[in-house]
């Protein structure tokens, strides 16, 4: 349950290198396939769904670094169970702000996080945010997932930005569940 994303894996690769995240993305997609001229990253499938945008991230990625292990980050070794994955995906990125806490967060931003029926960190089991609850700004799928991270429009601080999450109904804990034991099979079968 707890293996890092693919938008995490660029968003740290772009921190290394002082970049950001868009250009680490294009370029992994330039190294992948030279014919592509530009792509837009601005939704979460094309960074971890199971499609030809977010598989040129991928083997993009693994080219540049010699990496053999990114598999895990998104939903492309599942794709007989969910196919491209669109319907699991959530919306838009997702962030839990334990984990982006600069003393005690986790250091990478989990994949779980990002699928549409999860809407607490199983690590923290704190409610996830879509968006900053200062500025009300959606997160792109490259903010930045790591700790200390702030918002990209109005740089505050995401660790401090805690809502009380509502009681989830019996279904909705049910379909949580189903998610979170999908992605943790997938990585067992691949890990």
């Amino acid at each position: 349950r707890e293996a890092e994303s693919l938008a995490s894996v660029i968003g740290r690769t772009a921190r290394i290198y002082c970049v950001k995240s868009s250009r680490v993305a294009r370029l992994c997609a330039l190294v992948s396939n030279p014919s592509v001229r530009a792509a837009s990253y601005k939704s979460l499938d094309r960074w971890l769904g199971n499609n030809t945008g977010s598989r040129s991230l991928l083997y993009g990625l693994e080219s540049l670094s010699g990496r053999g292990d990114l598999a895990l980050t998104g939903l492309y070794k599942l794709d007989q169970v969910v196919g491209h994955g669109r319907g699991l995906l959530a919306s838009s990125l997702r962030v839990c702000p334990d984990c982006v806490h600069p003393e005690r967060g986790s250091g990478y931003g989990m994949l779980c996080h990002q699928m549409q029926y999860v809407t607490r960190c199983p690590k923290h089991e704190t409610p996830l945010n879509d968006r900053c609850l200062s500025c009300g700004s959606k997160f792109a799928p490259y903010q930045d997932l790591l700790p200390g991270a702030v918002c990209s429009r109005c740089h505050l601080h995401l660790w401090d930005q805690h809502r009380f999450g509502a009681e989830l109904s019996r279904y909705e804990r049910w379909c949580e569940i189903q998610v979170l034991d999908l992605v943790a099979h997938g990585i067992e079968l691949l890990g």
